[in-house]
């Protein structure tokens, strides 16, 4: 199986042809290596990012820190809605890398909707649980258990967070009611992130964006 290693920010293209490097893999690459594209122009694939609008506009890579994007604020904004208490961004942006020390700036010529992806599909989330710090970023499908409670809300023992365009199947009354202490099966499709502090209080080291939430248990509801 082809493994796409998919952070929330997927390097697509070039945004020109005379680039001395390779293209980043990911908008972690440009934080973490900024003196290799200094000045060079990128195209970088953000998906599901929290963003944070101010006087300029910041996306976090966990574990990283900031990325600051200047310029087409109001593009962004298009392509950034609510995801329950946090604003997500998923967008193709091509712009032109700046080095201020060790801060690093991507200087945003153009915005445009992101390609879909396909996700890896974890078919043991026991061997998978083992080395999800070196799935930073990916897009996966597994099943696991959801614990939904008061400031606690959980996927296969990670931080649970919905995409802004995140669709469910067969929803629980429980959930439905948005009752506390409740344990349900599901099926879900996201982005894991294996790095920094997740959740309430920063208690959670992993965090799972669900794109998609299929629960299962439900014999009348078709979870195919």
């Amino acid at each position: 199986m082809q493994l796409r290693w998919l952070g929330w920010a997927l390097a697509a293209a070039l945004g020109t042809g005379g680039c001395a490097h390779e293209p980043p893999a990911s908008a972690f690459d440009l934080v973490r290596h900024p003196r290799r594209w200094d000045g060079e122009a990128v195209t970088v694939d953000l998906y599901a990012l929290e963003i944070r609008h101010e006087d300029e506009s910041y996306v976090y890579l966990p574990g990283e820190g900031w990325l600051r994007l200047d310029g087409q604020s109001e593009a962004l904004a298009r392509f950034a809605g609510l995801a329950g208490n946090e604003f997500r961004l998923t967008a193709r942006v091509h712009g032109v890398v700046r080095r201020s020390g060790n801060n690093v700036a991507l200087s945003v010529s153009r915005v445009e909707a992101a390609p879909l992806i396909e996700p890896i599909v974890v078919k043991s989330p026991v061997v998978f649980g083992r080395a999800r710090r070196r799935h930073n970023g990916a897009y996966v499908q597994l099943e696991g258990v959801q614990y939904h409670a008061f400031e606690a809300d959980s996927f296969a023992g990670m931080w649970l967070s919905y995409a802004v365009d995140a669709t469910v199947r067969c929803k629980p009354v429980e959930i439905e009611k948005d009752e506390p202490g409740r344990s349900v099966r599901a099926r879900m499709t996201g982005f894991v992130f294996t790095r920094g502090h997740h959740g309430h209080l920063g208690a959670y080291r992993e965090q799972f964006v669900a794109t998609e939430i299929v629960y299962l248990g439900d014999p009348d509801c078709d979870t195919n």
